[in-house]
């Protein structure tokens, strides 16, 4: 035997991981800790197996199946927009930069000089019966 082999038979068994699991805990956004936990393994060696299966570094194998989750959570986002009006709004204001009016009424410049005017006849206490009409309730 080599050198090489000798050093492969030496230790314990590497462990087997779920790699449907370990796919599954990328797309619901795990952290490589909590990854490495669930799989009851170092971090290091997480890094170091999945490299060596998926033939990339770890960070593209987590971006990876991580897109697939939020493309899961967007389409299931779209859904609930479609039954709730709530989810409608955020994704409005989120995804299309939609935001709330403004609540301030913007008065035209005669009806500021008309307000402005009847304010001050309401501080010298000189306001005359014919300058302002009171709405009519609707009946």
């Amino acid at each position: 035997m080599s050198e090489i082999e000798d050093k492969k038979l030496m230790g314990r068994p590497p462990k087997q991981i779920d790699w449907n699991l370990f796919e599954d805990l990328c797309k619901i956004q795990c952290s490589q800790q909590e990854i490495a936990n669930m799989l009851h393994i170092n971090r290091e060696t997480l890094r170091i197996r999945a490299k060596d299966h998926y033939k990339e570094d770890y960070q593209a194998i987590f971006e990876r199946f991580s897109d697939g989750g939020k493309v899961g959570l967007r389409r299931t986002q779209l859904k609930l927009a479609q039954r709730h009006a709530g989810m409608a709004i955020f994704l409005g204001k989120n995804w299309l930069g939609q935001k709330d009016s403004d609540p301030t009424v913007q008065l035209s410049p005669e009806m500021t000089t008309h307000f402005d005017a009847l304010m001050n006849q309401l501080k010298t206490n000189q306001v005359a019966t014919t300058s302002f009409d009171p709405p009519h309730p609707i009946s």
